[in-house]
């Protein structure tokens, strides 16, 4: 476990995590439990050990999750470099936190709240999440690959699938057929997508301009008029297509 522990440190320097000033306060309790224990040995009930311990000592539910959010990065990192199988790689489960983040997912538009949920797991870039492909994805449904050219640092990276990120997978697969504009039925080839459409990272960029998010997303749509298109733009659909109508009515000469 140390090695691993030395593996995610060396991530977190290599990818430049404004966090990584506060993983060595992360990783001290840990290192402490887990150091001298080799990594196919940690098991869930070892886990939860440990969290059973850190409770008894006071610690926060928010402090706990933080330490173990760094033991499953470092569990990742072992899987992506093939220092453990996916089938070694525990699961380790996180306290329910009612905090900001969790309320902000919730209130995504539907299509965008699995999206959000498996790029908070992963850790991966919100715009990496956007091209991950079905083909991506494992026959057994263990492991996905981000691949090189959709890697920020140009390296592929593997991700074994556990927990929550399976589950989110399995629902994907449901999901994967959507109707057409013109009625019919097709399969999207992208795991995340809107009616076939990737571009999801703009649409949880505009809810956070916004400030607040739709509680409720219908279907794409086509507005009959400026109006209604500057209306409906200003709900989130950027797949309308410009007007000079948005702009509304101009004063005579184009200056008030």
């Amino acid at each position: 476990m140390a090695q691993l522990f030395d593996a995610l440190v060396a991530d977190y320097a290599t990818n430049g995590r404004r966090s990584g000033a506060t993983l060595a306060f992360r990783l001290a309790p840990l290192r402490e439990a887990f150091g001298q224990d080799k990594a196919h040995d940690v098991k869930a009930a070892s886990i939860k050990r440990y969290t059973d311990q850190r409770r008894a000592a006071g610690k926060a539910q928010a402090t706990i999750n933080r330490e173990l959010a760094a033991l499953r990065r470092a569990f990742t990192i072992a899987g992506e470099q093939e220092r453990l199988s996916a089938a070694s790689v525990p699961r380790v489960k996180l306290f329910a936190e009612h905090n900001a983040r969790q309320g902000f997912v919730s209130r995504l538009p539907v299509y965008l709240q699995d999206y959000a949920r498996f790029a908070y797991g992963s850790g991966w870039r919100k715009g990496e999440v956007a091209t991950l492909e079905w083909s991506a994805v494992d026959k057994g449904t263990t492991r996905v690959t981000l691949r090189r050219e959709h890697s920020k640092n140009g390296e592929p990276r593997v991700l074994p699938l556990v927990g929550e990120l399976t589950e989110i997978i399995v629902r994907r697969r449901q999901e994967c057929t959507y109707t057409t504009v013109a009625g019919e039925t097709a399969e999207s080839r992208y795991i995340f997508h809107r009616y076939g459409d990737r571009r999801l990272p703009q649409g949880v960029d505009r809810c956070l301009r916004r400030g607040r998010v739709r509680e409720t997303e219908g279907a794409p749509r086509r507005a009959s008029s400026g109006r209604s298109q500057g209306r409906a733009r200003h709900e989130g659909d950027a797949d309308l297509p410009r007007s000079p109508a948005l702009r509304g009515p101009q004063p005579y000469g184009g200056r008030r």
